[in-house]
């Protein structure tokens, strides 16, 4: 994480967070430089 303040830890937290969405994206730099955001899906594990 880049920016320590912007850190979530908190297990609670962080669960809350991904059961209120129903998909994550995921940002990547491609070569030429631009960013690249995919949408996933996926399953939360934690708890």
């Amino acid at each position: 994480m880049r920016c320590k303040y912007n850190e979530i830890t908190s297990l609670s937290e962080i669960q809350r967070i991904l059961d209120s969405v129903n998909i994550g994206r995921l940002a990547t730099i491609g070569i030429d430089g631009y960013p690249y955001i995919t949408p996933v899906n996926f399953v939360s594990l934690i708890g």
